[in-house]
């Protein structure tokens, strides 16, 4: 009996003394009623960042969403030249012949079926040109694209039809041009197939507008002949031969010229977040001028030992960097890399000063927001975005894409000088910005101290 009433005395006393310590400030169940101001602090913080993460995700991918926003209503901003060299020879022909140029009238009959699919522009201006001068135009970036009938087409399948000619091919009378290095992602989704939407559309006038008319033309023997020896020449109809100048090298080349500019951005803030503790070496060591120097000097040292080995990994997977600039196109792939991480680097670091000092938490969401805003028109094509998007011509990445794109795919330097001016601009700006940075944070940072 005495041993049990002491072991239920030992036990009634842990039990108390257990209440006793939590009673005391010990640890405490999570509905303690001494812990209620501190569930609701901890309710009212959480809630707050929800609302931070509903603003910041509604406002930061609402960039790249709308971006994509009815882009089909914009296809038409896909500017393609047609040019309908027909007539331009044989006019004299035609006319003996009582033959309209049937040929060039049924392709511009199809434009009007498929008006809407691309930015059709009948060029009257180009009749006098060659098909260099048009091909050059292309390439130029004057236009996507370009739909060519060439000279003498309706005389030269009316003159096979004549002469009962067995190998004549009509393919060739008329071709679509384009080039796939000025986009891949724009040309093979919305160029490509309006072209092939514009022959299925031409198909449907070829028997009616253009061999009907023809054959009208031609003698009983004539017909007799042509069926006989060529019937090829009209039971193949004419088509528009789809042609690629510019076709890319490698698949491969999405990586460079698509992800690979989100992990320049990403990598080029790295490089603040892994010298924060080398600084701290000088800090209050150096002069104000000497250390707003060493830290512009070193970020750009960074910026151009980075650039290297993300440029090393493209020549690594075996892509022609010498394809526009021969032996020296590597060094050149490598500056513009290193031009876009000094530009973009740059302004991670100045709004990393600021944002770190203030408030940490937003680090996350600049990033997210640096890397959208310049990836949404650069990916567009901007064409087909709404107009907002055309501040992407003023951002960084649009111009590293485009300066890249001559390097490895040998697209147009009519624009180069000025993709190269924006990303100097953007890191002469940075550079004046980053003593205000610096000054921001170091003030802030006194005031915490205190």
């Amino acid at each position: 009996m005495s041993g049990e009433y002491r072991r239920e005395s030992s036990e009634g006393e842990t039990t108390q003394t257990d209440n006793e310590k939590q009673d005391n400030g010990g640890p405490k169940g999570i509905f303690h009623p001494e812990l209620g101001d501190a569930r609701k602090k901890v309710s009212l913080s959480f809630g707050g960042i929800y609302v931070l993460y509903g603003v910041m995700i509604l406002a930061i991918l609402s960039i790249y969403w709308g971006s994509l926003y009815q882009r089909e209503s914009r296809t038409t901003n896909l500017n393609i030249l047609v040019v309908n060299w027909d007539d331009k020879e044989s006019s004299e022909y035609l006319r003996d012949n009582d033959i309209r140029p049937v040929v060039g009238d049924a392709v511009l009959q199809s434009i009007t079926q498929v008006s809407k699919v691309l930015g059709w522009e009948v060029r009257d201006d180009l009749n006098q040109s060659n098909i260099d001068y048009v091909y050059h135009l292309v390439h130029q970036r004057r236009a996507w694209g370009a739909v060519i009938v060439h000279p003498n087409a309706t005389e030269q399948l009316h003159r096979a039809m004549v002469t009962a000619n067995r190998t004549f091919v009509p393919e060739g009378l008329i071709e679509a041009v384009y080039e796939q290095a000025t986009d891949m992602t724009a040309t093979e989704s919305y160029v490509v197939p309006g072209f092939y939407q514009l022959q299925t559309a031409f198909q449907k006038y070829v028997s009616d507008a253009i061999y009907e008319p023809l054959l009208e033309s031609l003698s009983n023997d004539q017909k007799t002949d042509l069926i006989r020896n060529a019937p090829n020449t009209i039971n193949q109809p004419i088509s528009i031969e789809v042609k690629d100048n510019l076709p890319t090298q490698s698949m491969l080349l999405m990586a460079p010229l698509q992800i690979g500019l989100i992990y320049l951005i990403i990598l080029s803030f790295f490089q603040f977040n892994c010298s924060i503790t080398i600084h701290m070496n000088f800090i209050g060591k150096l002069k104000q001028t000497h250390y707003i120097f060493y830290r512009w000097f070193s970020a750009q040292v960074s910026y151009f030992v980075i650039s290297l080995f993300y440029s090393l990994l493209t020549l690594a997977f075996q892509v022609d960097t010498g394809f526009t600039f021969g032996k020296s196109g590597f060094l050149v792939f490598w500056m513009f890399n290193f031009l876009g991480m000094s530009a973009v680097g740059g302004a991670n670091e100045n709004v990393a000063l600021v944002l770190f000092a203030y408030f940490p938490p937003a680090l996350g969401f600049w990033l997210l927001f640096w890397v959208i805003s310049n990836i949404s028109p650069a990916y567009g094509p901007i064409q087909l975005c709404p107009e907002f998007y055309r501040y992407g011509y003023a951002f960084p990445i649009y111009n590293v894409l485009e300066a890249t794109r001559v390097v490895l795919c040998n697209t147009t330097k009519r624009t180069l000088g000025r993709h190269i001016g924006v990303l100097i601009a953007w890191i002469a700006v940075n550079s004046l910005v980053l003593p205000v940075a610096l000054k921001i944070n170091a003030r802030k940072m006194m005031k915490s101290k205190k």
